[in-house]
């Protein structure tokens, strides 16, 4: 036979008898697990901001019930071999920190690369056989890849010897044997070069500044130098993989 309770109706009225009214939850999510054996168990989660590891049958394997913004793990991520980690697909940036971050610096008609601030517009004066800084980048810490250019522009009876372009951590000076190229021989009076410095590892532990150096040795005139430098996060934190 149908029960009845006695119900209150408020602060200020005599309890009745009556029917309770049923309790209903908001921002709740049910899910049905399976645990051992074909026979599925109902649970309710509350609305929180977390996520919760499902099953989803026992042939499929267990997914979050919702979208996870963040996730950290203290011991090895392994991708499998040929489905690995799923890289972007379109023409965005990663955020600033992210793996794949990249940062691009230039001095005015150095290459323009897309996304490269402009240091500067106006061209570098170089003093012969003297180290110079083009352009600089600063890094927060972390594990870099970088590359940049240097144009050298001789002015018309300039006679060019020398030139080298390299990407180092010290201002004007070189870094180390692999981070920069040179050319020896002499030039052609007043013509311009370009020189790549080379892909160099730059790992830093704090804010450093990183510069695009150019040298050059010259005679009769005047020689200025244009050019960027770009940097790209490579490394995760922990990350077992090699780059």
């Amino acid at each position: 036979m149908p029960s009845q309770a006695i119900v209150s109706t408020g602060a200020s009225s005599a309890p009745a008898w009556g029917g309770p009214s049923a309790v209903v939850l908001t921002g709740v999510t049910q899910y049905d697990v399976a645990i051992g054996n074909s026979t599925r168990l109902t649970f309710i989660s509350p609305g929180t901001s977390g996520g919760f590891l499902i099953s989803n049958g026992l042939s499929t394997n267990p997914s979050f019930g919702n979208t996870v913004t963040t996730l950290t793990a203290t011991g090895a991520i392994t991708p499998t071999q040929t489905s690995g980690i799923v890289g972007t697909t379109t023409n965005n940036n990663a955020n600033a920190g992210s793996v794949g971050e990249y940062i691009c610096a230039q001095v005015t008609n150095g290459g323009s690369p897309s996304g490269c601030q402009t240091n500067s517009s106006t061209p570098v004066s170089l003093a012969t056989g003297t180290y110079a800084n083009v352009t600089s980048i600063s890094l927060t810490a972390g594990d870099r890849d970088m590359e940049g250019r240097v144009g050298f522009l001789p002015a018309g009876s300039t006679v060019m010897g020398a030139q080298v372009s390299g990407i180092s951590t010290t201002s004007a000076t070189l870094g180390p044997a692999d981070s920069h190229a040179a050319v020896e021989e002499a030039h052609v009076t007043g013509l311009a070069s370009t020189i790549a410095a080379p892909r160099s590892r730059i790992s830093v532990a704090s804010t450093t500044a990183v510069y695009l150096v150019a040298y050059a040795s010259f005679s009769t005139s005047t020689c200025t130098a244009v050019g960027f430098v770009t940097a790209r996060r490579i490394r995760l934190r922990g990350e077992v993989f090699k780059p």
